[in-house]
């Protein structure tokens, strides 16, 4: 009889603690911008934030689909060498960093974006690389907003033949778009 009770003890303990690791919150808060990321917007799940300098005020939070997008969206300081920048200077230079690091991108379309009353920047590229473990024809996108004092940059990659879906994604991800609560100090 207590080798049973033992037994269900045991069971009880470890039915516990594997109902509390796989419920376990992995939305993100960065603490300078007072931006929130929920572990999921709509089809995008977190996959982690990751910080950019030694002070933690330039992050970058991953989203994954079921279907291989994969979105990043940055917050960092709306300043380049210590000067204040415009966000159409900030995305033509990220623009020309991207022609100049893929040797075979083709610049798709570029435009204004208006989301949320806040105008940012926006454009769609194409270029072969390894994704997802196989050489593939890629979308990439990329958008740019400035708001209270941040850059909010999205980077977001898909394979080419997933384009419907992951537009589709894109335009939720980006309905629901975490945004600062704080201005930058």
């Amino acid at each position: 009889m207590n080798r049973i009770s033992l037994l269900i003890i045991i069971l009880s303990v470890v039915n516990i603690s594997l109902i509390s690791t796989t419920n376990i919150d992995k939305s993100y808060k960065h603490s300078f911008s007072g931006t929130y990321f929920p572990e999921k917007i709509d089809a995008f799940s977190i996959i982690e934030p990751k910080q950019y300098d030694n002070t933690g005020k330039d992050i970058g939070v991953g989203y994954r689909t079921s279907d291989e997008a994969e979105l990043t969206q940055y917050i960092y300081p709306a300043l380049e060498n210590g000067q204040k920048t415009t966000l159409d200077a900030h995305f033509n230079n990220y623009k020309m960093a991207l022609m100049t690091n893929y040797a075979e991108i083709k610049l798709i379309k570029e435009d204004k974006y208006v989301l949320n009353s806040k105008t940012g920047k926006y454009a769609q590229f194409t270029y072969i690389e390894e994704f997802h473990n196989k050489r593939q024809k890629l979308n990439s996108y990329l958008y740019i907003f400035e708001d209270k004092g941040w850059f909010i940059k999205i980077r977001v990659t898909c394979p080419i033949n997933n384009k419907k879906s992951c537009d589709s994604a894109i335009n939720e991800y980006l309905k629901k778009i975490p945004w600062p609560t704080m201005v930058r100090k």
